[in-house]
This record gives C-alpha cells, structure tokens and sequence, in this order.
C-alpha cells in the first residue's frame, strides 16, 4: 500500500486481570472476544488471524469507542486486540489462553495518502501536523 507511514506499532492482544485470573478462560472451545464494531479494520485483523489459526470465537461485547472496549475487557467480557500504546491499567498484554498461543497479529498504521493530481497546501500542511503529532506520540 502506497502513502507515508505516520504510525505503526504492534497489534496486541489484551485481558484484563479479572480475565486473566479466572481458571475457566475459553467457553465452549471459543475464545471470548470484546470488538468494535463489524466494518474496523482492527476487528477484521483479529478475525482474519483467528480464521488462519482455526480458533473459535464468541462475540461478547461489540463497541465503537475505546473507553468502552477497555471497560468490557477490564471487566473481563473478554479479550481483545488493540495497539500497544493503549494499554491500561487492569489490563495486559498476552500472547496465550489456557496454553493455548493466540494466532500473530499485524501492526497497525496511520497512512497520508493523497488523491491523484496536486496536492493542496492544506493537505501538505495537514500531514505535516499530524506526523508531528505521531512523533510526539512514539516519543511518550
């Protein structure tokens, strides 16, 4: 895919530490999974990894803003996979259920991408700010 990288860092999967402590993890063989909505890309690289995995899942808790996707996950709905950086407390980085490794997940990343033709001094200007914006970001 063409377009300047602004962001990119890991796709994590996360449970939050009621989750993490139960001993009864996977329901029925499926993994309990707290997503955004159907059309995020972020929900669509988890269901992709899981497919190429042949993991069974189980939607328990379906959002659209982050606050609340870490609220379900803190509360231990289940897991989910987000970028790093949004990490919290009560909730943690994980890479395996009942001992059982979950599937890799891909980086995430912000891309400028400019129609065809000239590009307008706004846009320039646009992606500007928001580089330095993301620099700011990976330097915290």
């Amino acid at each position: 895919m063409a377009g300047e990288v602004l962001w990119q860092e890991p796709l994590v999967w996360m449970a939050g530490d009621s989750y993490r402590d139960s001993s009864a993890a996977l329901t029925g063989g499926a993994l309990p999974l707290a997503l955004f909505g159907e059309n995020c890309v972020l929900r669509l690289a988890v269901m992709a990894a899981l497919a190429r995995a042949g993991m069974p899942w189980s939607l328990q808790y379906s959002g659209s803003s982050t606050t609340g996707l870490c609220h379900a996950v803190r509360c231990g709905l289940g897991l989910t996979a987000l970028p790093r950086s949004l990490l919290a407390p009560g909730i943690a980085e994980i890479s395996a259920v009942d001992g059982q490794m979950l599937p890799a997940l891909p980086d995430v990343r912000l891309l400028a991408e400019h129609a065809p033709g000239a590009v307008t001094t706004a846009a320039q200007r646009f992606v500007l700010l928001m580089g330095a914006a993301m620099a700011v970001r990976r330097a915290n």
